[in-house]
């Protein structure tokens, strides 16, 4: 029996609905592996995927797995994949959430998991390298210099990943500030993944998509050749994407004011936010 049919045979046996972490506990396997499969089975018109109440834990506003029963009308498995606007069938057994209602933002365990256990740790060994090892003297030898560099490099790993991943996490905080966005876990994708930065519902199931970007310009009034590569990629997803609200979220403050000026007429329809201040614009 694969996982698939597992996952299937638990909530044909009473489990349903259920959450990731109620289902992955009850399997003996990590959130992660349930969260893959349920993608997956919702993809194949197998199960479906929505917020509302945990049988096991009882908590509301969580991504819980129904098993299906019967013929599904695909326009509502395509609105809950994120493929187009929903069409939803009244015979779906959805959860009754007010439109207006903001949900409280949930930091996941995974999502503190990544803090805790890979930036701090990280931070950790790199003070404790440099407490432990000063840095070479002006006239040392380069091969000296460039061991010591390398040894900091190795400790901390990508920065840039850090980075991207608090970028992340604050434009979740500012999704959920503004919309009622069903809870949703931006250590799902790792960062440098393929695809969009998020790819999210509401709980009145529109679709919301995000590039974010932790940019900052190599010229001071415009981006630098790659960067200007980087960005164009990234609009082009925004735009040819289906989607009911997109955003490009960016951390610099120059950057912001580029976009602003030199290439918002390359976006359709994107609201462009500064993070953390949440200054924004709409383009056309």
């Amino acid at each position: 029996m694969t996982f698939k049919d597992k996952m299937i045979y638990a909530l044909e046996t009473g489990l349903n609905p259920i959450c990731d972490d109620c289902l992955g506990t009850h399997l003996g396997v990590a959130r992660q592996q349930v969260y893959m499969a349920g993608r997956s089975l919702l993809t194949a018109n197998k199960i479906l995927r929505m917020s509302g109440e945990c049988v096991r834990c009882s908590k509301r506003n969580k991504i819980v797995s129904l098993r299906l029963v019967g013929a599904v009308d695909e326009s509502a498995t395509n609105c809950l994949i994120g493929n187009q606007p929903p069409t939803v069938p009244s015979t779906l057994p959805l959860p009754i959430i007010p439109a207006f209602e903001k949900l409280p933002v949930i930091r996941t365990q995974p999502e503190t998991n990544y803090l805790a256990g890979t930036i701090v740790v990280k931070i950790g060994q790199l003070k404790e390298y440099v407490n432990a090892n000063p840095s070479p003297s002006a006239d040392a030898s380069a091969e000296d210099w460039y061991r010591y560099i390398s040894e900091l490099l190795s400790t901390t790993g990508n920065t840039h990943n850090w980075a991207s991943f608090v970028a992340c996490l604050m434009a979740k905080d500012y999704l959920c500030r503004v919309l009622p966005m069903v809870p949703f876990d931006v250590s799902m994708k790792p960062q440098g993944a393929p695809g969009l930065d998020i790819d999210e519902v509401t709980v009145t199931r529109q679709r919301v998509i995000g590039e974010v970007k932790t940019t900052t310009p190599h010229l001071a009034n415009d981006l630098g050749a790659q960067q200007r590569t980087s960005f164009i990629k990234d609009f082009d997803k925004l735009n040819h994407a289906v989607a009911d609200q997109k955003f490009l979220f960016v951390t610099n403050k120059t950057t912001f004011d580029i976009i602003k000026s030199r290439y918002a007429g390359s976006l359709r329809s994107v609201k462009v936010v500064l993070l953390p201040a949440g200054t924004e614009f709409e383009t056309v």
